[in-house]
């Protein structure tokens, strides 16, 4: 367990939190990845999440790093954005293996109506005028 402001880094993805919980892999039978150390094999993170790759940033309340699968799922008060665009909801799956991210919505308003995922897309301007 980590506590304060936490960053992980894993080539140029950077997880950042107040609190991270790192379970290791037991690796009997198998090799070690470093002498004397286990493999991670997920990262429970919680407050202030910020996830960053060289293609998109996202935030949310808390999450897990799945690293054995290369899945980020971020939850609660999700912000995504690529480029100049960004997409607000509630669940966030990232694939770092494939670079694609899916946004869900799940809450419900205090009206009792559906919350939407929101998005603001801002075109490139130089593929509009060429």
């Amino acid at each position: 367990i980590f506590t304060g402001n936490v960053v992980a880094i894993q080539g140029k993805t950077r997880l950042k939190a107040d609190k991270m919980n790192v379970f290791y892999r037991g690796t009997e039978g198998k090799e070690k990845k470093a002498a004397g150390q286990d493999a991670i094999q997920k990262i429970e993170v919680t407050g202030n999440v910020f996830i960053s790759t060289p293609q998109e940033t996202a935030s949310g309340e808390f999450g897990i790093y799945d690293v054995e699968n290369q899945m980020i799922h971020l939850n609660n008060k999700v912000t995504l954005t690529r480029d100049k665009n960004v997409l607000k909801g509630d669940k966030l799956t990232y694939n770092l293996a494939s670079g694609k991210s899916a946004i869900y919505s799940g809450g419900t308003q205090q009206n009792g109506k559906k919350e939407r995922v929101r998005a603001l897309f801002i075109p490139d301007e130089a593929k509009e005028n060429p």
